[in-house]
């Protein structure tokens, strides 16, 4: 009786080398953060950064390790970091953590991190074009060019109102919740 015949499945040489290759590229970008959204740059260099918190006194967390805490008269340096992407949290008690992706590209770099108080929500305001004035419940923040920040605002919901000259008057009703960042962004009409 005849058995099956054997089949060699042999890859060639040069296939190898090219599926090696693009497994290599492959784990290169990964690497590198292009699976977060990254634009695809290979860090060059290295600087310091300074770290300052407003209040003083948060624990720094610089891509998940605890480096101190920041104080006005010695904020947290750190030198020979590599030029990037990274990720600092800042910790401090009665406040809401934060927690920022920032790109270190230069030899120095100093990041300020503003803090909220826990009992208190934050929010942005983000207007296009730049230089609305800015109320919250009939209250000036100021203006936004083309961002405003604003601090220190009960939860709940509130009443959001901006005016800027030839344009018309934006009225919405915003929502602040605890220990949540919201960014509005807005885009006013011209009058006709």
């Amino acid at each position: 009786m005849m058995g099956s015949p054997k089949i060699n499945f042999r890859c060639p040489r040069p296939l190898l080398r090219a599926r090696a290759i693009v497994v290599g590229i492959l784990i290169g970008l990964a690497a590198a953060g292009c699976g977060k959204g990254k634009v695809f740059d290979l860090p060059r260099g290295a600087g310091t950064v300074m770290i300052i918190t407003e209040p003083q006194g948060a624990i720094i967390a610089f891509d998940g390790s605890v480096r101190g805490r920041t104080y006005e008269k010695q904020p947290i340096v750190l030198k020979g970091i590599t030029h990037g992407w990274h990720t600092i949290k800042a910790t401090l008690p009665g406040h809401v953590p934060r927690v920022e992706e920032v790109r270190i590209d230069g030899s120095e770099t100093e990041i300020r991190i503003p803090l909220s108080r826990d009992t208190f929500g934050r929010l942005s305001v983000v207007v296009d074009p730049p230089g609305a004035e800015v109320f919250i419940d009939s209250r000036y923040h100021g203006m936004a060019e083309p961002g405003k920040d604003i601090d220190s605002l009960a939860f709940g919901e509130h009443t959001l109102w901006l005016r800027l000259k030839g344009f018309q008057s934006e009225k919405r009703t915003i929502t602040v919740e605890r220990q949540f960042h919201r960014a509005y962004r807005l885009r006013m009409r011209v009058v006709q």
